[in-house]
């Protein structure tokens, strides 16, 4: 997908022409203007001093209506900056707003707005305290890290959605799998 080929590591391989030059970005994070602004943005995540490794994975991608989609993803990346170099991972989602291209642009329509949420917080406007505590907290910085995505003696299963007090995987080749019951300790 193009939004799985955004986060490839290598190095101007990513297809940026679905996206206008004014693109708007925001998450929790951060709020950015302007297609340059994103893009700097992903490679401080995906290659820097800072973070770097990332995998991300499209869960789903529908129309959430006139001129909108809505994907559902995990996205994980290490924590370069930290000499433990934990993996932080999150879900959420990333709703597209899609304009008319500009006159005599050959493309239809561009991407206008890109906003994720993360699932495992409630205030999702930038700068969010409760998501910089999150990040902080996944990184191990406020006690233990919290378990890995895969769980030795558990099916192979895919994180698909991590809320504050849970986690729900999609196992493959399972009819039905039973697990106990994790509760990360509150921050």
């Amino acid at each position: 997908s193009v939004l799985e080929q955004l986060w490839s590591c290598k190095p101007g391989s990513e297809d940026w022409s679905p996206y206008s030059q004014d693109l708007v970005f925001q998450d929790p994070l951060q709020k950015t203007t302007g297609l340059a602004a994103y893009k700097a943005s992903l490679s401080l995540l995906k290659n820097s001093s800072l973070f770097g490794s990332p995998i991300m994975q499209v869960h789903d991608a529908a129309i959430a209506g006139v001129d909108r989609v809505r994907a559902r993803w995990t996205l994980s990346f290490e924590v370069r900056a930290l000499p433990w170099r934990p993996r932080v991972l999150w879900t959420g989602t990333s709703d597209y707003t899609l304009r008319p291209a500009p006159p005599g642009d050959p493309r239809e329509r561009v991407v206008a707005t890109h906003t994720d949420t993360w699932d495992s917080i409630d205030k999702q406007e930038p700068v969010s305290p409760e998501a910089l505590s999150d990040l902080l907290l996944r990184a191990g910085l406020f006690g233990p890290p919290p378990p890995p995505d895969r769980v030795p003696g558990r099916p192979d299963a895919v994180l698909v959605r991590r809320g504050r007090d849970y986690a729900l995987r999609r196992a493959a080749d399972a009819v039905c799998a039973e697990a106990g019951w994790d509760r990360t300790p509150a921050a």
